[in-house]
């Protein structure tokens, strides 16, 4: 009964709320695969079916490539390597 509240509640926002609920900052764990290949973590992507202006997933594109740019350039070294979490700012022109 209480989920069905919950998700009556979220049918019922607007776009503009859903718009303002997006984060801000993309929260990425730099790491390697097993195999000492370069790996992202994310840990705040939005849900399934998420709603989004072409500005916001031009700031959300623009967030993955930095970070991926960052994770390609990190040294791979098995035995030295270490994580790094990484803040990239999400900036919506409007």
């Amino acid at each position: 009964m209480k989920i069905s509240a919950e998700r009556s509640t979220t049918a019922k926002k607007t776009t503009k709320e859903i718009t303002e609920m997006m984060d801000t900052k993309l929260e990425v764990l730099l790491t390697q695969t097993f195999n000492s290949r370069p790996l992202a973590i994310v840990n705040n992507l939005p849900g399934l079916y998420a709603d989004f202006t072409p500005a916001q997933l031009r700031a959300l594109a623009a967030a993955l490539c930095a970070a991926a740019q960052e994770c390609e350039l990190q040294p791979m070294d098995r035995k030295y390597f270490r994580k790094k979490q990484r803040i990239y700012d999400i900036v919506v022109n409007k």
